[in-house]
């Protein structure tokens, strides 16, 4: 477990942050990176922990379902008919592709689910649609949040995010940059279940059964 920052060395923090957004807002101004889109993206897993990932991208847009694609976010999603794909579970946060069908995710107006978000200026607002409708141009900030409510987060700048995800844009990468600050849930361990073992002891009886019938027969022939 991560020490938890002192509010001096946060307030530390805070400044090198902006100070490197500077530095990349500068460097966007005088035309580096002026042949290629970025666009940032916030995904909150509603423990504080938050991946920040930049996206350079050579089209007139893409949709926030392409940010997430070319992440290395590890996703489960399903379809979910007129609305395109609809995100289940990042990084183990979420549910399953069952559990996710059903409302998604929510068994009671209680439970999170991962809200689809867009920067408005400052301030964050949800999306009236799934992540294959979220158009995303140069510029733009979106976020995924697994909350039950409307959640917290900075008004960040595309600059920000590129900072906080360490993206070196004086050479831009072909590749989307991504980092999480905290602590992802560990991969659940694999349960198959009494089924399979049941099974397997099934085929061993079968099989030790038939080799007692055979052996029985085979001494009545000799005799």
């Amino acid at each position: 477990m991560k020490r938890p920052l002192r509010p001096v060395e946060h307030v530390i923090t805070r400044i090198h942050i902006a100070f490197v957004a500077m530095c990349i807002s500068l460097l966007f101004s005088l035309g580096s990176a002026a042949e290629i889109n970025h666009a940032g993206m916030l995904v909150d897993y509603g423990n504080g922990t938050i991946s920040w990932v930049w996206v350079p991208f050579p089209e007139d847009e893409i949709t926030m379902m392409d940010m997430l694609e070319r992440s290395d976010l590890d996703l489960i999603t399903i379809s979910s008919g007129g609305w395109g794909n609809a995100i289940c579970q990042i990084e183990y946060t979420g549910c399953g592709p069952a559990e996710c069908r059903q409302r998604l995710c929510q068994n009671k107006s209680s439970d999170p689910f991962w809200r689809l978000l867009w920067l408005d200026g400052e301030t964050w607002r949800m999306t009236g649609t799934g992540v294959d409708g979220v158009k995303i141009r140069d510029g733009d900030v979106v976020a995924l949040s697994w909350s039950a409510q409307m959640p917290d987060l900075p008004a960040v700048s595309v600059a920000e995010v590129a900072a906080y995800a360490e993206a070196n844009v004086s050479v831009p990468p072909d590749h989307a940059i991504t980092r999480t600050i905290g602590d992802l849930p560990d991969a659940p361990e694999e349960s198959y279940g009494w089924w399979p073992i049941a099974g397997s002891v099934g085929v061993v009886l079968v099989v030790a059964g038939g080799l007692v019938v055979r052996a029985r027969h085979l001494h009545r022939e000799a005799a």
